[in-house]
């Protein structure tokens, strides 16, 4: 048979590649249909008809957009739902059992039929502990000595290269088939479970995929909810017909991942006497999901999605249903509405959902299809349920929030997007009014800058305050409406520029005075009765013609003479500089004994530019009229900038949206990800005036926790070009 050799995958050339031609998963809900594998898939095959499952699913079910089928039998990675593998001969070079019959391995392949005809998304479910699963049958000795003879003879004791190649065979044959994955067992795949992901990736770029255990939290919670203090955060007791004493901890769903499309969604084990239909689900676990999709990025986020058993055991028809048709038409409406995900770990007997299952499914879909659908009770805090060291007047509270977008001035109003736990409404304020306000719980855009927004929450009889919530909102130019006036380049020697009424600068006008321009320089002057107290202000935008350079830039402006004045003049990004424009300033003094003063103000700190423009603006703050005998007046003439450094003039710069940051946005590092085959020579970060922040050499990770909050770009070199990337520092 065919053997392809896997060499170790380079995680980072994978990261980021979001599936780009399915749908995802965002306001779906979907059920399960278990399909056996390998030699249990023979032995049950004549009693359970997992086609007329899937059917049944399709006509009874038509507002469910997704189904959770199998790759791998539910519990062993070695029991497979197909035979024929164009990689390896499974029965015969490894073990019999591990594949069904030739008749049966259709089975899968009609169930993926009826169910992609009756338009819904095919999951499939992989055990990636694979041929060496971890046991839960007799005969696992045995099929671990056969899977351990075959990687050690045909591939050298490279059990993920084996692994990888025996998966590959079947991916490919699910090409097209399956819409994606849902990837179990992750801690002990063979090889690991970043390379696996790679594989399937490479085999269908456009999959959806997650993973139990793949996932990393983007809050400051550790897979389960804790208090500000780092507790970890438990249900005492569930309501008044709780009798289980058993203490259980909160899931948090709110992960990310550069390698998956969606979240796991596995609750608290049920083996820690969390029941699938917690009350605290309701009041943590899903407001906060529901909160963190207010700003969803397909490129970046992962949809939240929540697997969700029907009973106090995954599979066991035989145990207590715990759901009944209210709370399961709102878990289902809470999620979906919150554009979540959420697939029921429903049971199954002979093939088809459990009927008593099917009926609650019947019942949600019936209302998702009425227009309009139906109310779902609200949710309620059950009587007598508590957290521990809660009491019944005590109650803990979290607020949940997204973390904000970079926006652009003359963007519409967004939603706050804040819930609290408690189902109390929060208040929202911005720290700078001149950036941003809220009005009708949405944030509305005022001015370019950065202001803080806090979300509170204050409590009341039952209820304790709750902690308040910062994020940080940055607004900047509208950057596609930007047009530069100066385009600085490589050349050597001082490049100047006009700042004439060709260049059109943006005027700003001050108390007193009035501007004027012509073809060589901007006036603003006086008249006969405004002597003092004369200020305006010019500003321009600079970028380059390709890549970031260095230099320093300097002005020439003149006065009346005799007049004196202050003049500022700021760079984007960096401190602005005053000068003191008087006669007796020799530091700054070009020639005097004219009518008019001529100075050079030097800006002292070097500027880096970009491609991306960065404004500079001169600013006379007072014009007196001293000791001059004509009208008060000062003259902008010219701009001007050196070249100090320069990047390769072989190399060109693109915007390229292959190339993303992950996270975005960042809280202390971050990776690149994309479809590149270059190396990285350099990554430098740049502020959105340009000015260089932090240059890192050879690395593949980039830790930026020492920056504030906001707006960054980022050049990713390589030896043939550099490529500009946005980035978010929270």
């Amino acid at each position: 048979m065919k053997k392809i050799l896997l060499s170790t995958l380079f995680a980072l050339a994978f990261l980021g590649i979001k599936a780009n031609a399915q749908e995802s998963l965002e306001g779906s809900w979907g059920v399960r249909l278990i399909v056996s594998g390998g030699s249990k898939l023979d032995s049950n095959a004549d009693d359970d008809d997992w086609v007329a499952g899937a059917q049944e699913i399709v006509n009874e079910l038509p507002s469910a957009g997704h189904v959770i089928t199998n790759f791998t039998h539910p519990a062993h990675g070695y029991h497979f739902t197909l035979r024929t593998n164009a990689n390896v001969d499974i029965a015969n070079e490894i073990h019999q059992d591990f594949v069904p019959s030739l008749e049966n391995e259709q089975i899968i392949l009609d169930v993926i039929n009826v169910l992609k005809n009756g338009g819904k998304k095919v999951i499939l479910y992989i055990a990636t502990d694979g041929p060496s699963a971890r046991g839960g049958t007799p005969d696992n000795a045995t099929y671990e000595a056969a899977w351990a003879n075959y990687y050690n003879s045909t591939f050298g004791g490279d059990e993920g290269a084996a692994w990888r190649n025996l998966a590959r065979g079947f991916a490919e044959r699910f090409k097209g088939l399956a819409d994606g994955y849902w990837l179990d067992h992750t801690g002990s795949c063979p090889g690991g479970i970043v390379n696996f992901i790679a594989m399937l990736k490479d085999v269908d770029p456009t999959l959806l995929i997650t993973g139990n255990g793949v996932e990393e939290n983007v809050t400051d919670f550790d897979d389960y909810f804790e208090y500000p203090d780092g507790t970890v955060m438990q249900v005492d007791v569930d309501g008044p017909n709780d009798t289980d004493p058993t203490n259980y901890r909160i899931k948090t769903f709110n992960t990310f991942s550069p390698y998956l499309e969606f979240t796991s969604g596995h609750p608290t084990p049920l083996a820690q006497g969390a029941p699938p239909n917690s009350w605290a689900y309701e009041e943590f676990t899903f407001p906060e999901i529901i909160a963190q999709t207010t700003y969803f990025n397909p490129d970046t986020d992962l949809v939240k999605h929540a697997w969700m058993p029907m009973r106090q055991r995954w599979t066991n028809s035989s145990y207590p249903l715990l759901f009944e048709i209210e709370q399961a038409y709102r878990f289902v409406r809470t999620l979906t509405d919150g554009n979540c995900a959420i697939t029921w770990g429903n049971t199954q007997t002979d093939g088809k959902i459990t009927p008593e299952e099917m009926d609650i499914m019947k019942a949600i879909d019936s209302r998702l299809r009425m227009s309009p659908m139906p109310d779902y009770v609200p949710y309620s805090r059950p009587e007598g349920a508590i957290l521990v060291g809660e009491s019944t007047n005590n109650r803990y509270q979290l607020i949940f929030a997204d973390q904000l977008p970079d926006k652009e001035l003359g963007d519409s109003d967004m939603p706050t997007g804040a819930l609290a736990s408690s189902g109390l409404p929060v208040t929202t304020t911005s720290s700078d009014t001149s950036v941003a306000t809220i009005v009708n719980n949405q944030i509305h855009i005022v001015g370019i800058g950065t202001t803080t927004i806090t979300h509170t929450q204050a409590g009341n009889s039952v209820y304790d305050a709750a902690v308040d919530v910062t994020r940080t909102l940055t607004v900047v130019e509208e950057l596609n409406a930007i047009t530069a006036q100066v385009i600085v380049t490589s050349g050597g020697g001082e490049q100047t520029f006009a700042i004439n009424e060709a260049l059109e600068p943006n005027i700003v006008s001050g108390l007193l005075g009035v501007f004027s321009s012509n073809e060589t320089y901007t006036q603003l002057r006086g008249t006969n009765t405004v002597l003092n107290n004369i200020s305006g202000k010019l500003e321009f935008y600079v970028q380059t013609d390709s890549g970031n350079k260095t230099g320093n830039i300097a002005f020439d402006f003149r006065t009346v003479a005799g007049t004196q004045a202050t003049v500022t003049v700021t760079v984007e990004g960096l401190t602005p500089q005053v000068y003191n424009v008087v006669n007796t300033n020799t530091d700054i003094l070009v020639n005097s004994g004219g009518v008019y003063d001529q100075y050079r103000l030097d800006f002292t700190n070097t500027v880096d530019f970009s491609n991306t423009p960065t404004k500079v603006s001169i600013e006379v703050n007072d014009l007196d009229h001293g000791s001059a005998t004509i009208v008060t007046a000062a003259r902008f003439y010219n701009f001007h900038y050196t070249n100090q450094e320069e990047l390769s003039n072989n190399s060109f710069v693109k915007n390229d949206t292959s190339y993303i940051v992950i996270p975005n946005p960042v809280k202390d590092s971050f990776v690149i990800g994309g479809d590149f085959n270059e190396k990285f020579e350099m990554l430098e970060v740049f502020n959105i005036s340009g000015k260089l922040i932090k240059s890192f050499k050879n690395q593949t990770n980039f830790d930026i926790s020492d920056l504030t909050s906001g707006l960054y770009f980022a050049t990713v070199k390589t030896a043939n070009q550099i490529t500009v990337v946005k980035l978010i520092k929270e």
